[in-house]
């Protein structure tokens, strides 16, 4: 059962928040994790298994998976550069709104008139750039909404090419083990993995 154990330790110290990786009980963790790993490791490699995340694969499927891996990798960099460019394009179409919608304030707030009989206070017709205006604020809503959805495509194709993988390095969910498989150290709390820095936001 030290296999399982040490298993589900690789997914808690991968599901580790970062700011608890350097924490003397993490270090101490690891200590330990890492001299009962070098010992299963040859006893895996005298199976042909070899670490691969959370789990122990075939030497020839290894060299599959990281294949794929890169292959994978190579994809969601791709996906990243058109993130990035759609949220520039984001980014500058808030700024446009914000810009248009305060020179269609300064207008609403010069159109007040007093009418010089009554003294009441009126409402001049707008000039035709405010029309204009309106007409661009409208635009680029419409634009923005376009760009979250591209966000959100980006994400989804991003979250179906990490998934390729026919082997996950991780699950973020712990093995079970019996009885008799009583833990050799003990495992921090797994915790939700966080998301890989630079990538699509889900």
């Amino acid at each position: 059962m030290a296999e399982a154990v040490l298993n589900n330790v690789a997914e808690a110290l991968h599901a580790l928040p970062k700011e608890h990786r350097d924490s003397p009980a993490t270090r101490k963790l690891v200590q330990h994790f890492q001299e009962r790993e070098e010992a299963m490791a040859k006893t895996m490699k005298r199976r042909g298994l070899y670490r691969w995340g959370a789990n122990w694969v075939a030497g020839e499927q290894l060299d599959k998976l990281q294949a794929k891996e890169k292959e994978i990798d190579e994809k969601i960099k791709v996906l990243e550069a058109e993130f990035a460019d759609v949220q520039k394009r984001i980014d500058a179409i808030d700024r446009d709104i914000a810009d248009t919608e305060r020179s269609m304030r300064r207008m609403d707030a010069s159109a007040n008139v007093r009418d010089p009989v009554t003294g009441r206070i009126g409402r001049a017709v707008p000039p035709r750039m405010y029309y204009g205006l309106q007409k661009d604020l409208q635009d680029l809503q419409k634009e923005r909404a376009q760009q979250d959805a591209k966000v959100a495509e980006l994400r989804r194709d991003a979250k179906a090419a990490k998934q390729e993988l026919p082997v996950q390095r991780y699950t973020g969910t712990q093995r079970l083990i019996d009885a008799e498989g009583a833990p050799l150290m003990e495992a921090p709390v797994a915790a939700t993995p966080a998301a890989p820095a630079g990538a699509p936001a889900e």
